[in-house]
């Protein structure tokens, strides 16, 4: 009989899933990065990039949230993403 996951720890699913956002994350701070070194003076991407940043910072929130409380939202996989 295989054990199933008690209320506090993510299923196998779950960190799966909170990996290849932190994937995702780390890609989009890394292409940001890579860009603001090539038009750090371009007021119009500057400001392109404080939003993304907030968004990012939205996104890492929501998976703290999700790690906290492991089990929710495992119904909706695209529920983080923006």
């Amino acid at each position: 009989m295989t054990a199933h996951p008690g209320p506090e720890e993510p299923t196998a699913s779950e960190r799966g899933r909170t990996v290849h956002d932190l994937n995702n994350l780390a890609s989009q701070l890394n292409l940001l990065l890579y860009n603001l070194r090539e038009s750090p003076d371009d007021p119009e991407f500057r400001a392109e990039a404080l939003s993304m940043l907030a968004d990012l910072v939205r996104q890492v929130e929501e998976m703290a949230v999700r790690l906290k409380t492991p089990g929710e939202g495992a119904s909706d996989p695209g529920a983080e993403r923006g």
